[in-house]
């Protein structure tokens, strides 16, 4: 059996995958309910879509049985996204506070906003939901990511590769893949 490499990005490009993904963010489409009601709801079709392949990539690295992959990757990723589509208004919604002296008369509240661009590093040993359950959160709060998948976990890392520009908007949302160059690379970033 020939074990299978991961997919290496140039440390050279890191920089323009960067800035991409943080003209990505200033273009201010993540701050709309709906673009990210659709971005979590395709990255929940591609959990049931390509669900099969998560699996054998899943089995691949880890050699996890059916089970294990439903219970300690997959199912909880699903119910968490579905979780943050059904309470996203409410998340994005103003908070009133209290009202002082100095501020009586005037509208107090605290309003959500986005940090910008984060970054997903995933480890090795939940390769899967490390890098989804932290990407739900993002999404939901209105910020771009750059996702570091494991290059430990090379199946699945190579699947992240190919499916999250299929399933989300590109601009916004980049996968990055190699060692400890890469990962260097994007945090100097």
């Amino acid at each position: 059996m020939v074990s299978a490499a991961v997919i290496e990005m140039p440390v050279a490009n890191i920089p323009e995958i960067v800035l991409k993904v943080r003209d990505g963010f200033n273009s201010r489409k993540t701050l709309d309910k709906a673009f990210r009601t659709e971005q979590l709801r395709g990255l929940l079709r591609m959990m049931q879509e390509c669900r099969d392949r998560i699996g054998q990539a899943l089995k691949t690295d880890l050699d996890k049985c059916g089970m294990e992959i439903f219970m300690t990757e997959c199912n909880h990723c699903e119910v968490e996204v579905g979780n943050a589509i059904k309470h996203l208004g409410q998340w994005m919604a103003p908070e009133g506070v209290t009202k002082g002296l100095v501020n009586m008369m005037n509208s107090v509240f605290v309003e959500p906003e986005p940090y910008g661009v984060v970054l997903v590093i995933a480890p090795w040993n939940y390769p899967f939901s490390l890098v989804v359950l932290p990407l739900i959160g993002a999404i939901a709060a209105g910020n771009a990511c750059i996702i570091k998948p494991s290059e430990l976990s090379v199946a699945t890392s190579n699947l992240f590769c190919e499916l999250i520009p299929q399933y989300l908007d590109q601009d916004c949302y980049s996968v990055i893949s190699g060692g400890v160059d890469v990962s260097q690379a994007v945090l100097r970033e």
